[in-house]
């Protein structure tokens, strides 16, 4: 099963989803990201959320 990644306003109602291609090329950059870096957060087997402050 692929990553799919959604884009939710405050009361999670979706504004927009994608997956991820055959060669999980998103989640490869998630896994390859710096330490300290938002993408180094995102578990390809459960949730991972970011407020509007950390996506800043």
């Amino acid at each position: 099963m692929g990553l799919g990644i959604y884009v939710e306003d405050l009361w999670h109602g979706r504004l927009n989803a994608f997956t991820d291609d055959d060669e999980a090329s998103f989640m490869g950059i998630c896994e390859s990201a710096p330490e300290e870096s938002l993408l180094n957060g995102v578990n390809n087997y459960g949730e991972t959320l970011f407020n509007s402050v950390q996506l800043r």
